[in-house]
Order: C-alpha cells, then structure tokens, then sequence
C-alpha cells in the first residue's frame, strides 16, 4: 500500500474531526443535563416557596376561626411533615402547636364561630 499525502493529510483530518465531532456532541450533552438540573433545582425551590407559603395561610385559616376539625388538623399535620422535610425548622413550630391547642368541633349551618 503506498501512503500519498492527500491519503495522510485526509487521515489527519478526518481522525480529528471526528474527534472534535464527538468533543461537541458530548458538551452539548453536558451543557443540556446542566440546564436540566438547574431547571428541575429551581421547581424544587418554586415548590417549597409556595407549600411555605400555602401552609402559613392554612394556619392563619385555622388560627383565625378558633378551633381546628379533624379535617383541619390532618392537612396540618401532613404540611407540618412536608415542612420539615424541606428541611424547615423554626417560625411554624409554635403556631403548629396553637392549633393543636385549639378545640376541635365543626360548625353546623346556622352555628357561628363564635360559640
């Protein structure tokens, strides 16, 4: 086999470009699993803001009307669950507590909160 320039040259080249093909779809990959992350990270934190912020108002519900039904302290207790596996510790603890302090009875129509 006689080896002519062109046929090194095109070697050369065509080894390197395939190199640099691959290279580029690899980093592509890369960059798209990176922005990926990024993305599902930034749910994450989406997520826990607006649980935080469902979970404070559902306790200012319950707070505010004075007493908390079984139906009440369920959702309290499975958002207290959520709350602390967000790693969350702190300013809902005490209010957690005062609506489990509360009484629990449910109003009947014509009954009003302030019985």
């Amino acid at each position: 086999m006689i080896v002519t320039p062109e046929f090194l040259i095109g070697a050369v080249l065509g080894s390197n470009g395939l190199f640099v093909l691959i290279q580029t779809l690899i980093n592509r990959h890369d960059a798209k699993k990176s922005e990926i992350q990024k993305d599902i990270q930034q749910m994450k934190a989406t997520e826990a803001i607006v649980m935080y912020t469902v979970f404070s108002d559902k306790l200012e519900k319950i707070l505010d009307k004075g007493f908390a039904d079984p139906d009440d302290r369920r959702d309290v207790e499975n958002m207290f669950e959520r709350y602390k596996a967000n790693g969350w510790n702190g300013d809902m603890d005490a209010r957690v507590q005062k609506v489990y302090a509360l009484p629990t009875k449910r109003i009947e129509k014509g009954e009003t909160d302030e019985q």
